[in-house]
């Protein structure tokens, strides 16, 4: 199964994020969640909670699915280097941690928790992040 749509995150002691979710590869063994910046500034989603039409990749981490079951929903473990053999979206964000993702009656939830690695002239940050899925325009749930 392939998903890709967007989540709204919530940081403790920070403002709502916008992620993008994607899950791909063979029975979606891969997942990218990219942090969202927006190309026309000023729009901070629809009254209806919908995301802004305009939002492109900042900084991505990628997952390897680690398990899968119903009642725990897929837990992927984040990558310290990026992958090779596929694009990702934005810059790769190497971290240490895993992601979280279930499905509910209303949409797609992830739960993010990482510990960033040091690059270069940054300390390492950590996150715990709690999204949840807001209808968005380039949203695309493709079964194949």
């Amino acid at each position: 199964m392939r998903v890709t749509g967007l989540v709204d995150g919530t940081a403790p002691g920070q403002a709502p994020a916008w992620l993008i979710l994607a899950r791909w590869g063979p029975a979606g063994a891969w997942l990218t969640v990219a942090e969202a910046t927006e190309v026309a500034r000023g729009h901070n989603g629809g009254p209806d909670d919908t995301a802004p039409p305009s939002l492109h990749p900042r900084a991505t981490w990628v997952g390897s699915l680690a398990s899968e079951t119903a009642e725990e929903g897929a837990i992927f473990l984040l990558a310290r280097e990026a992958p090779t053999g596929f694009p990702i979206a934005g810059r790769f964000r190497p971290a240490e941690g895993y992601a979280r993702l279930t499905t509910a009656a209303d949409g797609l939830h992830l739960t993010l928790l990482a510990r960033g690695l040091a690059e270069t002239g940054r300390p390492p940050r950590s996150w715990h992040l709690r999204a949840a899925q807001r209808p968005w325009l380039g949203t695309c749930i493709d079964g194949g």
